[in-house]
């Protein structure tokens, strides 16, 4: 079963270019509806007879003990995002237990009322939930890059302007760790390379060394404002999950609703990495169409050509999934939140000290709400 959620766009000229026709819409297959559950006896045998394998994190380990040890902290800054590179799977996970817009899945309905009484979006293979990604999609078209919104986040990182820091606790080194603890933080800047000497106009230059200074209110360490999060590793594969986890994209920090941020830890000649990393949840549509507006095509920022916001605006608005909360799903609210995933891999880093954010591009006043 592949994914049937497709969005198209209205005929727009975009960015002072020639006008490209792109059709606004969802294809839509309707859901078979769940089979009411007398017993609990009927939800296992609904649950073991679902043709739908829905697509989580992995569980915790067998073992969830961890080696007493007095290790240190690992800090990873993140190197790079992907969104949807052209041509490739969408990523994510299954946020809703649900396989919204399956026939052959005993649950297939949606779990909120879609935006204007439309068809609801359909989930990918697995029930994967990630509008967000098959919306950005449509701009890929556009966009040399292949990937906008990856691309766009990752030019931040790579000439030290903004990434975000992972810091992984009481992590005991092997395949499986039943307790871990993890901070995330958005990073302000790079302050130096090279153990400090200074030589930052290149970029950050991944060896261990480079120097990351936090954004305003957040205190290093094991205590402070900043949100920390309990985890596992489960066969190398870090689990980290959160009520709301802020995570800074392209301008600012966008909050991922009922997060669950996952990646490989991987060790070689003596260095640690995170690969083929996934950060997914829920974001309010107005948080993603205000992070989307800095989107950057052909050196023309999304904000100020007016058909392109109003394009990214309404095809956002259009693509809400979800509620914001998982405990709504499922008892008829409106859907308000949008589905999120990007890939990020992450290598090792240094916390600085507290600097303020770089100014965001110029963009004019828009209203990036849904209607």
């Amino acid at each position: 079963m592949r994914a049937r959620r497709s969005l198209a766009f209205a005929s727009a000229a975009l960015l002072g270019l020639a006008a490209c026709q792109l059709l606004v819409g969802v294809e839509d297959e309707p859901g078979a509806r769940r089979p009411d559950a007398s017993s609990a006896d009927a939800a296992e045998a609904a649950v073991e007879t679902d043709r739908c394998v829905k697509h989580h994190p992995p569980p915790p380990p067998n073992d969830t003990s961890s080696v007493d040890a007095d290790v240190a902290p690992l800090v990873f800054a993140i190197r790079t995002f992907r969104g949807r590179p052209r041509g490739q799977p969408l990523l994510g996970y299954d946020l809703d237990d649900r396989c919204t817009g399956d026939p052959t899945s005993l649950s297939s309905e949606s779990p909120c009322e879609p935006p204007n009484r439309r068809e609801p979006l359909a989930d990918e293979d697995g029930g994967i939930d990630n509008a967000l990604g098959t919306a950005v999609a449509g701009f890929a078209a556009l966009s040399d890059a292949g990937d906008p919104f990856g691309a766009a986040a990752t030019k931040n990182i790579d000439v030290g302007k903004s990434t975000n820091l992972i810091s992984v606790f009481e992590y005991d080194g092997q395949a499986n760790d039943g307790h871990v603890v993890a901070q995330i933080e958005l990073a302000a800047g790079l302050l130096s390379t090279g153990c400090g000497d200074g030589g930052t106009q290149n970029g950050p230059r991944w060896d261990g060394c480079d120097t990351w200074a936090r954004a305003p209110g957040l205190i290093p360490g094991r205590t402070g404002v900043t949100r920390q999060y309990d985890g596992y590793v489960t066969d190398g594969v870090l689990v980290i999950r959160g009520e709301e986890m802020n995570i800074g994209l392209l301008v600012g920090e966008i909050t991922i609703y009922d997060a669950v941020l996952t990646a490989e830890v991987e060790r070689a000649e003596g260095k640690t990495t995170l690969k083929n990393g996934i950060i997914a949840g829920r974001a309010a549509a107005v948080d993603v169409v205000s992070a989307v507006q800095y989107v950057d095509f052909d050196h023309v920022v999304v904000c100020n050509n007016p058909a392109s916001f109003e394009l990214a605006r309404t095809t956002i608005c259009r693509s809400r999934d979800l509620p914001l909360r998982r405990y709504d799903d499922g008892h008829g609210v409106a859907c308000e939140a949008v589905s999120f995933a990007m890939g990020f891999d992450a290598e090792i880093a240094l916390a600085g000290e507290v600097r303020e954010m770089p100014p965001p591009p110029s963009c004019p006043p828009r209203d990036a709400g849904c209607e």
